[in-house]
């Protein structure tokens, strides 16, 4: 893990240190994702995502993170940035119940390189925060006004799992102007989420797994090895 992506996301997580009991109710007249698209196309064949647990439970996340992004009550109360305001809503005017590919990577190594030594009272601990922080380095990536509208809208949730061994990153590849990555950590057969929406410049080059493995490996030091998820 190179320096200056500890610093990034020392920046990103100091923007997402809270969350709250906010409640949104659906009133876009959207459907929600997880009630229809997890059987969706890959463009080549239909894909049913709930086979793999972690790609559906990502796209409920999604689909929390659209409706925060919709609600303009849930805006005005969580910034008074003209500017993030914009940003934030522009995140609401996508459709996120189809994304064109879905993408996973276990995280089987430790993101450190080598570079650091914790104490191993801490080390596990660190890693899963390094791990949650990928969604909120890719989005740091963009600059300091984009990852504090992503931070806004970012979403969390816990399953139990004794099957999920490895830390998984999802990344979920949509037409518009923003996709979405998922983190999962494990810890004693608890596996929490983090998503976050990224902007789809990010990933405009990306047309395979190992396209996402070169991005992941220059932009953020990070060594995975991706796959589509079929």
């Amino acid at each position: 893990m190179k320096k200056p992506i500890l610093i990034a996301m020392c920046s990103a997580l100091s923007l997402s240190v809270f969350s709250t009991g906010f409640t949104l109710s659906n009133a876009s007249g959207k459907a929600e994702a997880y009630d229809h698209a997890v059987i969706i196309t890959d463009n080549t064949k239909t894909v049913d995502y709930t086979k793999d647990k972690l790609a559906a439970n990502g796209l409920e996340l999604i689909a929390q993170m659209d409706d925060m992004a919709e609600s303009e009550a849930y805006r005005s109360w969580m910034t008074a940035s003209d500017e993030i305001d914009e940003i934030i809503d522009a995140i609401g005017q996508g459709d996120y119940t189809t994304p064109t590919a879905v993408y996973k990577a276990a995280i089987t190594e430790s993101l450190f390189d080598g570079e650091i030594e914790l104490e191993s009272s801490i080390a596990d601990i660190v890693e899963n925060k390094l791990v949650a922080s990928i969604p909120t380095q890719l989005s740091a990536l963009n600059g300091s006004t984009e990852l504090a509208a992503t931070a806004c809208v970012t979403s969390k949730n816990a399953i139990a799992d004794d099957s999920i061994e490895n830390s998984m990153v999802y990344v979920y590849i949509y037409d518009g102007d923003y996709c979405a990555v998922v983190a999962y950590t494990v810890d004693n057969g608890v596996v929490s989420a983090t998503a976050s929406f990224v902007g789809s410049y990010d990933f405009a080059d990306i047309e395979s797994a190992s396209d996402l493995n070169e991005l992941f490996a220059d932009s953020l030091g990070i060594n995975v090895k991706f796959a589509l998820v079929k």
